[in-house]
């Protein structure tokens, strides 16, 4: 026993030394950015500059960050004291943080006492080779740190639980009260975790709700921390709009998309990926019962398999209400649902040993012949999914956005401007060094209706450049501009000029005469 706990130590932690060199070596053209990157970055600078959780603005000054978290820039942010750059750090803390979930989600199976030496390796194994996990980890988001904290939480409430400890009860409230400000989705892991301390800890359900309300309590702390802070300095619990915005059939497809693809092939069709993914959930509503049945203790080690489940739920129905009521650009993306990913690998391990089979040696045969093709498939498409990631970087780090015509003819005129307008202001952050205005659009995102002030924000816009000889920076086919308005509607809104054009983008000004600097022939220029 002691020889094979061992033995599944030291192999989790070479999964997740593998775990963390796949990460480092699938960013060498460096970490990706998506648009919250930009202010993740920005936060973590500007707190190792000593401006707090900040973002410049293009007209000066700083503006308290209040949609995005605080948790990853404040990570990020360490190093910067020492005069190191937060976008130099994301990359190596992508993969420390990476091998460190490989790890967690090993040594969580591990507890069940009856989950023997393989499931732990397994569970790892599955997490290493997720390309829904690794295509989360290798960008700056704060989706990665938010797992981890989930994971620590999840194995010191267990461990409260199991050894009646109330310091690690305690230490487990604040850790999930820390992934509720490292992604507000930690809310829902607050919850589950209250509803955890209801049903497992004391006699009388007097006690439970005594020791569960404590529990809320410490665990919502560092959340009124946030939103307290947040309320002080910039008038806004969240920076986010109530409404009423129902979910569409798509929402739910997207969701099943999203799910199914943990086990089967991107490629599949959809009903086959959902036939899997219904037929694992039904394995697991199978053990959750007959495991309830047998011990009528729900703070037994085995039921951490009812534990997962209860998370997962909290979970979706936290998405499905921001979604209704606050925020409906948010969808159930691959990347949204990631989190979920190690609870239903950690609960699918400890099934297993569970699950009355038949052991003779036919159906052992087709036990290890499904095994290992499961296993060949996990290893092949980690391997595809790396030789596609490792030969660029993601988002706006990319090479197209590295090697834009548009973006470096966009850097020379930033020199004699005083604005910058872009449908990318990522871009220009990470490209031109510079703080950009958001193009006005006659969709609001935020809201998902009509912008009712475009004509006027399109007039200021154009007045402000008109001033500080501002140019607008447009770029073509952006995946994270969905709704954007055809730069039709801009050009006829107010009487632009067609400063430069290229086959990725265009520059657009209030001023023709506005001058390029070191401008080099065959690089482009104002059209004639």
């Amino acid at each position: 026993m002691v020889r094979s706990s061992r033995v599944q130590i030291v192999v989790l932690m070479a999964l997740a030394f593998v775990g963390f060199a796949l990460i480092l070596l699938s960013t060498t053209h460096g970490i990706g950015l998506e648009p919250d990157s930009q202010f993740y970055i920005a936060g973590a600078r500007s707190i190792a500059q000593g401006h707090g959780y900040t973002s410049p603005v293009p007209e000066g000054g700083y503006r308290p960050i209040v949609v995005w978290p605080p948790v990853y820039s404040l990570v990020l942010s360490l190093p910067g004291f020492f005069g190191l750059d937060p976008m130099n750090i994301a990359r190596s803390l992508a993969a420390i943080v990476f091998a460190s979930n490989v790890f967690m989600v090993g040594w969580l199976i591990r507890w069940e006492s009856e989950a023997g030496l393989w499931p732990p390796l397994l569970g790892a194994f599955l997490t290493l080779t997720s390309t829904d996990m690794l295509n989360t980890h290798i960008r700056a988001l704060s989706e990665p740190l938010f797992i981890t904290a989930l994971l620590v939480g999840v194995l010191c409430l267990r461990c409260a639980i199991t050894e009646g400890s109330r310091r690690l009860r305690y230490l487990a409230a604040f850790i999930l009260g820390i992934s509720a400000i490292t992604r507000v989705a930690g809310l829902a892991f607050v919850g589950a975790g209250t509803i955890m301390v209801v049903l497992c800890l004391g006699d009388s359900w007097r006690k439970r709700i005594a020791e569960a309300a404590a529990f809320f309590a410490v665990a919502m702390t560092p959340f009124i921390v946030w939103v307290t802070r947040n309320l002080l300095l910039a008038d806004s619990l969240t920076g986010r709009e109530t409404g009423w915005h129902p979910l569409g059939t798509l929402r739910w497809r997207t969701l099943g998309n999203a799910l199914s693809c943990w086990l089967v092939p991107e490629t599949s069709p959809l009903w086959l990926r959902l036939l899997g993914l219904v037929l694992v959930l039904a394995i697991l509503a199978v053990v959750v019962v007959v495991l309830y049945r047998e011990s009528r203790i729900l703070c037994e080690p085995q039921a951490l398999v009812l534990h997962m489940v209860i998370m997962a739920a909290c979970y979706l129905a936290l998405l499905v209400s921001v979604m209704t009521f606050v925020d409906p650009r948010l969808a159930f993306e691959r990347r949204v649902m990631a989190p979920l990913y190690p609870l239903f690998v950690v609960a699918v391990m400890i099934s297993l040993p569970h699950l009355r089979v038949p052991h003779g040696p036919l159906h052992r045969v087709v036990l290890i012949v499904l095994s290992l093709s499961a296993l060949a498939w996990f290893t092949a498409r980690a391997g595809l999914w790396f030789r596609v990631a490792s030969s660029d970087a993601q988002g706006v780090a990319s090479r197209r956005f590295r090697e834009s015509g548009t973006l470096a003819t966009a850097k020379r005129y930033a020199q004699n401007t005083g604005c910058i307008y872009a449908n990318n202001i990522g871009a220009i952050y990470f490209h031109l060094g510079r703080n950009a205005y958001r193009v006005p659009t006659t969709w609001d995102q935020e809201r998902a209706r009509p912008n009712g002030h475009f004509v006027e924000e399109t007039k200021a816009m154009f007045d402000r450049m008109a001033k500080q000889r501002g140019i607008v920076v447009w770029l073509y086919d952006l995946p994270d501009r969905k709704d954007a308005n055809e730069l039709g509607e801009l050009q006829g809104a107010v009487p632009l000029l067609s400063l430069f054009r290229a086959t990725d983008g265009m520059i657009l000004g209030s001023d023709r005469g506005l001058p390029l600097q070191n401008v080099k022939r065959g690089d482009g220029g104002p059209p004639g």
